[in-house]
């Protein structure tokens, strides 16, 4: 499993958002200091980690990841995808639903779908590697890195309820990072974080990736994810059930291979 944790871990390092920052009345494009928009973007990553679920409520993120490929054989081409994901996590359970891969994980087990290979992983959830701690932990080491390896190039109040903050590596982390510039794209009315893009230099082939946050609920009720996940997989004699009819089933857990 961990090869296909791989698959959508870029997906979920940054989903898990849903923020605050001080709100204020300002004038339409006023440029603000460095230092106050530091200590903003500080605020906003410390404020995030309490949104993380301690019981049963669920924390439903809803965004739209898009990145952008140079195309190797004509510099004016890029490959651009979109994708569309959904994310549902409790203290325990945790949903992760795209086109390409989905995973929905219980305190027992982890079950991963690819409908394009028409495959369905299952696993241990003690030996998938990923909690709920371990994907907060990626998220605070990436955004610790930039914070620590970046300066704030400019940042600019445009509206009441639009705050743009654009970040660059300083010079001596410049060829580490590969990273153009990062821009934060702040609602500050509704205390959110609209949007983050992230720019890469001309040396890779990813040219930038994008993520657009569309709704971010700490008590979400629309679905409840609580159950055991595999009832929602296997019958009762742990065959596919008929909604995944055509798929392969493929049993790694630990016990297979005692």
């Amino acid at each position: 499993m961990i090869t296909l944790n791989r698959c959508f871990k870029m997906k979920t390092l940054l989903p898990i958002i849903g923020i605050a920052i001080i709100g204020c009345s300002f004038t339409r494009y006023q440029k603000l200091g460095g230092k106050e928009c530091m200590t903003q973007l500080h605020d906003i990553f410390n404020n995030m980690y309490t949104l993380i679920p301690k019981n049963k409520d669920i924390l439903f993120v809803n965004y739209e990841i898009t990145t952008c490929f140079r195309n190797e054989t004509n510099p004016k081409l890029q490959d651009i995808k979109k994708t569309d994901i959904k994310m549902y996590s409790t203290a325990t359970n945790y949903w992760f639903i795209s086109n390409d891969i989905s995973v929905y994980q219980d305190k027992k087990y982890t079950f991963t779908v690819i409908p394009m290979r028409k495959v369905i992983y299952w696993a241990d959830r003690a030996n998938d590697g990923i909690d709920n701690d371990k994907r907060m932990n990626e998220v605070k080491k990436m955004q610790d890195t930039l914070f620590k390896t970046c300066v704030v190039k400019e940042c600019v109040l445009k509206s009441t309820e639009e705050k743009v903050i654009t970040m660059v590596p300083e010079q001596k982390y410049a060829n580490l990072l590969q990273i153009e510039s990062v821009t934060y794209y702040l609602n500050p009315v509704k205390q959110q974080l609209l949007k983050q893009h992230i720019e890469y230099t001309k040396y890779k082939k990813l040219k930038y990736v994008e993520y657009v946050f569309k709704q971010v609920n700490a008590t979400y009720k629309g679905l409840d994810i609580n159950a055991p996940v595999k009832g929602l997989f296997l019958t009762a004699h742990d065959k596919l059930n008929a909604t995944y009819s055509g798929y392969t089933l493929i049993n790694v857990k630990k016990e297979q291979h005692n």
